[in-house]
């Protein structure tokens, strides 16, 4: 496809349905998915940014509250979701491990 290597990033990735960033700690998740949705939103995407780090670092740079689990609108087209476990949840994982 001739046609994909000429588009620019964003539209590259305009066209998926789901981009996944991944990496060790301190490598620049939050700051890299962060752009890449406001930028996919301005480009016209509806965008749900999901951050699975209890820390819940993303809502400084989006400008929300923290999510503690909720959807929140950061801007037009734009969501926020920090999918942390809930004690209950740890309570169950720990207890099919003991």
């Amino acid at each position: 496809m001739e046609g994909d290597r000429l588009m620019n990033p964003i539209e590259q990735l305009a066209r998926r349905q789901l981009v996944v960033v991944t990496g060790k700690g301190g490598v620049g998740k939050t700051v890299v998915s962060a752009t890449l949705g406001r930028a996919l939103a301005a480009a016209g995407r509806r965008t749900l940014i999901v951050e699975v780090d209890p820390r819940e670092n993303l809502h400084q740079m989006m400008g929300t509250p923290p999510s503690g689990g909720d959807v929140l609108e950061a801007e037009p087209r734009l969501w926020v979701q920090n999918l942390k476990r809930s004690e209950e949840h740890t309570s169950e994982l720990q207890s099919h491990h003991d």
